[in-house]
């Protein structure tokens, strides 16, 4: 019975390591690329990528996806806060979408990050975000990660489905 024990153990050892290692990687990556954002692009300085499609461009977000709530950046930082929370009780609960969830909670705690530590301050700091595509919002690594995680939770629930 003791080696039973021990295999589940470990079996739920390996998806929550995969999930940390997930969302550590995912916020090192993304506080890294704005701290060269930063360093790189301020002052106004475009690097155009793909011609008048892709660039990359320094902006301060102080709302939420798209730039919505620019004037409740404090509501932003506390729902962000809450959304991160229940994903992260859900995910070590539940250690069936490691990769995915990873991404979400990493994408998640790199913007929170900028809410707590970027001016103007704690619970109001705006969100760097760098790469500009023409038709879309200026976004960042953090919003990537996001937006591929909750694409493959869609995609593999579809698939399960079908």
């Amino acid at each position: 019975m003791q080696e039973g024990r021990g295999a589940e153990v470990a079996s739920k050892k390996r998806p929550r390591a995969l999930l940390i290692g997930t969302a550590l990687a995912t916020v090192v990556a993304d506080q890294t690329s704005k701290a060269w954002a930063l360093s790189t692009l301020e002052g106004g300085r475009i690097i155009p990528l793909v011609g008048r499609y892709l660039d990359l461009r320094l902006v301060r977000n102080p709302g939420s996806a798209f730039g919505l709530f620019q004037a409740s950046t404090f509501a932003v930082f506390a729902a962000s806060l809450v959304i991160l929370s229940v994903v992260s009780v859900w995910a070590i609960r539940n250690p069936f979408a490691t990769v995915r969830l990873g991404l979400v909670i990493g994408g998640g705690a790199g913007n929170l990050i900028d809410r707590v530590f970027r001016p103007p301050g704690l619970g109001r700091g705006h969100v760097i975000d760098f790469i500009n595509l023409s038709f879309w919002p200026t976004f960042n690594l953090a919003d990537s990660a996001i937006v591929t995680g909750v694409t493959l939770l869609l995609a593999e629930s579809v698939w399960r489905k079908g």
